[in-house]
């Protein structure tokens, strides 16, 4: 029944532990961004950590994406 989702998967890799660092990344991103809204005096700080968050975040995408049988969709 769902074997076309397994073949999205990729075939090696912590795919779910992947993916919960990507959400664990832009919850932090995401909670930065409202205390950058709310203004004050950590400007800055809220910054970098979005910043952060933001890369860590590609960084688990470039992963997925390069252990995914559908690889050459990266390249774009």
């Amino acid at each position: 029944m769902f074997a076309w989702f397994q073949n999205l998967l990729p075939k090696t890799g912590n795919f779910f532990e992947q993916f919960e660092a990507h959400a664990v990344s832009m919850t932090l991103a995401a909670e930065a961004l409202a205390k950058l809204m709310r203004g004050g005096p950590d400007i800055a700080t809220h910054i970098r950590t979005i910043e952060s968050e933001e890369h860590k975040a590609d960084a688990v995408t470039r992963d997925v994406l390069h252990c995914s049988p559908s690889a050459p969709m990266a390249q774009i």
